[in-house]
């Protein structure tokens, strides 16, 4: 019975600091986890057609997640379905012949980055925060392809501790690598254009919020 007394109080503490620890590492866990605020998130578009004439438009996040817990740590799913260039006709047109989002597969892309370059320095700037610059290897999904991109970025953190991340330029990907080519003709027929480039322009403005 002695033996029992005098280890009760051993098991105690030692209960006690495990639960302890798990708190901390819980707590630690929802530091690095962040959603997407779609309301201020957006993806802007830039292309050119007949030579030298730029249109631009813009299209809205589904949904979003920064977290340096798991992989992957950064995902952006775009609606395709909410392109606006502030042309109703051209929008219609860009959507139904070009993104075909009629199709179910072809109304959402995704932003994939499996491991942030620079985590562990991305995160003490935000928890300080401070700006941070760089670049990030991530990959766009899109119409059954997967494009490698590699974007220059910045990360602020207000004080309220809103993340923000944005490209600094535009990173460029190619219609013709997304095998759109034919929706591509389609478009440009329909429309009646001389030409639309086969490089789109993409910049990213995406916020987050515990």
């Amino acid at each position: 019975m002695k033996n029992i007394i005098k280890i009760l109080p051993v098991l105690a503490l030692v209960f006690a600091v495990s639960c302890s620890g798990s708190k901390s590492s819980s707590t630690q866990k929802s530091d690095d986890q962040y959603q997407m605020d779609v309301s201020s998130s957006e993806v802007r578009l830039t292309t050119v057609k007949n030579g030298d004439i730029e249109v631009k438009g813009f299209l809205n996040f589904k949904s979003g997640h920064l977290d340096f817990t798991k992989s992957p740590q950064l995902k952006l799913e775009v609606d395709m379905t909410t392109w606006n260039s502030g042309l109703k006709l051209r929008d219609d047109r860009v959507q139904n012949t070009f993104f075909d989002v009629a199709t179910k597969a072809n109304q959402t892309a995704t932003l994939v980055i499996e491991m942030v370059d620079q985590a562990k320095h991305i995160q003490d700037a935000i928890k300080a925060k401070e700006m941070y610059m760089g670049s990030i290897s991530g990959k766009v999904k899109y119409y059954g392809q997967t494009l490698n991109i590699r974007p220059l970025f910045k990360i602020q953190t207000s004080a309220d501790g809103v993340v923000t991340a944005s490209t600094t330029k535009p990173f460029e990907i190619k219609i013709s690598d997304l095998k759109m080519n034919d929706n591509l003709k389609k478009l440009m027929v329909l429309c009646a254009h001389e030409s639309i480039d086969d490089i789109v322009k993409i910049n990213v403005v995406a916020t987050f919020k515990k």
